[in-house]
This record gives C-alpha cells, sequence and structure tokens, in this order.
C-alpha cells in the first residue's frame, strides 16, 4: 500500500515505485491512499492503479480559521486508515509524503505492519521525523540523512523519477513538433508545479509582453492560473500554455532551459535531464523544504537561484546571460548528471520486497 500526493512531486515517485513493484513482481497488488480532490486521486487512475481518497487536508498557514474541521479530518482519516488496512492487509506501507500519509503510516505501525518512508527531501518534514521512529526503512535522496533518522534503517537511493524520462527519450525536433513550437530560438520550460507560482507566472506574463527574451516559451501555469486575455492571442509557434503538463518527456525534450520550483522530486527530474536551470524554491512549502534543495546545487555552481520576491528582475537577466554563452551555461549543467539516480524506484521496489521476506521469515 503507497500513500502519497498532494503535489505532483509525491504523486509521480510514488507512482514510480508502484510501476517498479509490478515490474519486479508482476503478480504483487498495489494499492495507492490520497486526499479527496488532490492531484493524486486522477493521476494514480490514469498510471493503472486503485486508489482510495481521505478526507484529510494539510494545516492553512495563511488561514487560521480553515483549520477548524482539521481536528474532525484527523479523527475520520484514523478510522478509514483503520478500516482500510483491516481489509486490506497489506505486507508493507510506504508513505511517500503527503497529506494521506500521516494518518495512514501511525495506524499501520500501530497495527505491527510493516512501513518504509521515502523522504525527498534535503531537510527532513516534522511528519516523517515523528513516524521513522517506527520505520523499517527511510529511503532518502541526500547523503548524510542519518543524522535524523539513523543509519541502522536510512537507504541513501535518490528519488524515483517517471521511467519514460529515460526509456526512448524523443529528439528536440520531434518534440518541438509535438508542442507546435518554432525550433528556431531557444525554448524556455517553465515548471510552476500543478498548482502554479503567481510569483513566477507573473515574471513569465512580462517577459512574453516586453519580447526583450527572444526565446520560445512552453509554460507550465498551474490549474489555478487564468492567462490575460492579451496572451491568450499570442498563443501559437513561440508560445505554449497549459495548466498541467501531461507528457513531461516531451517537455524536457523540447525545453534548451528550465525555469522550475525546486521540488525534491521535480530535481530529481531536473538532474536527469541537465540542462541549464533557474530554481525558484516556493516560500509556502513547510519547513523550507525547497529553499534546502536549491542550495544542494547552488553551492556547487550547478544552477542558479531565485526568489518569487526577485523573479521579476532576476528571470530577464539570467536569459540574458544563459543567451550570451549557451554552451558555458550547459557545461554548468551537465554537473547536474551526478544527482541523477534513474535506477532508484528499482532500488527501492528491490528493497521492499526483502523487507517483506524479511517480516514472513520471522
Amino acid at each position: 500500500m503507497v500513500s502519497g500526493g498532494g503535489t505532483g512531486g509525491h504523486v509521480f515517485p510514488a507512482i514510480s515505485i508502484a510501476q517498479a513493484c509490478k515490474a519486479l513482481r508482476p503478480d504483487c497488488s498495489v494499492h495507492f491512499v490520497g486526499a479527496l480532490g488532490k492531484i493524486e486521486m486522477t493521476q494514480v487512475p490514469k498510471a493503472g492503479f486503485s486508489i482510495t481518497g481521505f478526507w484529510i487536508r494539510g494545516f492553512q498557514r495563511k488561514a487560521l480559521w480553515k483549520n477548524l474541521a482539521l481536528p474532525l479530518q484527523v479523527l475520520v482519516s484514523l478510522v478509514q486508515a483503520w478500516n482500510l488496512l483491516r481489509k486490506f492487509r497489506p505486507h508493507v506501507v510506504v508513505g511517500v509524503g503527503g497529506y494521506a500519509s500521516g494518518p495512514l503510516l501511525w495506524v499501520a505501525q500501530r497495527m505491527g505492519l510493516p512501513t518504509a518512508l521515502q523522504e525527498q527531501n534535503a531537510f527532513p518534514g516534522a511528519t516523517n521525523r515523528f513516524l521513522s521512529a517506527a520505520a523499517r526503512r527511510v529511503y532518502v535522496a541526500f547523503e548524510g540523512m542519518e543524522k535524523y533518522f539513523g543509519s541502522n534503517k536510512t537507504v541513501v537511493t535518490g528519488n524515483p523519477v517517471r521511467p519514460e524520462l529515460f526509456n526512448q527519450v524523443p529528439g528536440r525536433e520531434e518534440a518541438l513538433k509535438f508542442w507546435g513550437l518554432t525550433g528556431e530560438r531557444k525554448t524556455v520550460l517553465v515548471l510552476g508545479g500543478s498548482l502554479g507560482a503567481r510569483a513566477l507566472n507573473e515574471a513569465v506574463e512580462a517577459c512574453v509582453r516586453s519580447g526583450s527574451s527572444d526565446v520560445v516559451w512552453l509554460w507550465q501555469c498551474g490549474r489555478h492560473y487564468q492567462l490575460p486575455v492579451d496572451l491568450q492571442g499570442m498563443q501559437g509557434p513561440n508560445l505554449r500554455v497549459l495548466p498541467f503538463v501531461q507528457e513531461m518527456t516531451m517537455a524536457y525534450a523540447a525545453a534548451d532551459w528550465i525555469v522550475s520550483r525546486a521540488g525534491a522530486g521535480t530535481m530529481s527530474e531536473l538532474a536527469l535531464v541537465a540542462k541549464p536551470c533557474l530554481l525558484v524554491p516556493s516560500p509556502y512549502v513547510a519547513e523550507n523544504h525547497q529553499h534546502h534543495n536549491a542550495m544542494n546545487w547552488v553551492d556547487l555552481s550547478l544552477a542558479w537561484i531565485s526568489s518569487d520576491a526577485t523573479i521579476a528582475n532576476d528571470l530577464p537577466k539570467v536569459l540574458v546571460e544563459w543567451g550570451q554563452d549557451p554552451e558555458a551555461a550547459q557545461t554548468k549543467a551537465w554537473g547536474l548528471r551526478q544527482w541523477s539516480r534513474p535506477d532508484a524506484a528499482q532500488r527501492i521496489a528491490t528493497d521492499l520486497f526483502e523487507l517483506t521476506y524479511q517480516e514472513n521469515a520471522a
């Protein structure tokens, strides 16, 4: 049983782990648990897996009144988790992050079921630190995480990425044709996350309107963003705007440069494609995870960084820098390959089966 969701950065690694489990053992069953109304409720079924949605949401820091129902939601989710685990009796329960992971894994641990965590970030969240005490394994993406979880259960695997990103990768011309974009100029892929990023969207708006950046835009704006009327009329071979990019393999193949949030799952994909990237960490993520993630690369001079407060000024400057010496920018980005671990999902799946064998033997 796998629980992960809330954002694409949690959902797609979870799906990758499930796919790797099925590849190793086609006879195994994988059932997902997510949060009602979140991205996992659509993306998991598209991947061919069943899912149960819990009535749960995260703590709302910006609007405290929205937390009035949270105690009831937690209680209901704990009951749902108990009933679900009694029904399925899974051999192992895996938490990949997201609102439903906490209740599900906490109940599983109370029931004596083996649990495993997948911590994507360079600095772990409070929920995973709490759950790790009773977890059998903690799969991490960064070195040095033993100080949070203990060396006896911490396994460095990297973050799982979608297998299609390294299997049968399309060429740039094919990808540009897929999106209906011209190949005469550099293509900038903008990834503000599945929900969008207001500051990033506004910065891209300004660049597109000014025409000062001589580039082609492939822009994932998020489902909460409404494209202004004047920009709707500019869509064509130099501008493609989408609420959500389903075909990420085609998006990465078309891109020359990337501007992105710094979620751990996305950064694992960026390491695999190894193209110049400007990271804009979300300031709204708990415990400033994305800033910690981004600084791992920035400190090694492998990526550029901005913020919501400065992206409007930084974006055109970085595009000019990349345009003046694209070869130097690409050479710098090649260093990201050292962070690429395309076998992460397979390594996690293999270890999960070993864990279940150990439990059965005991």
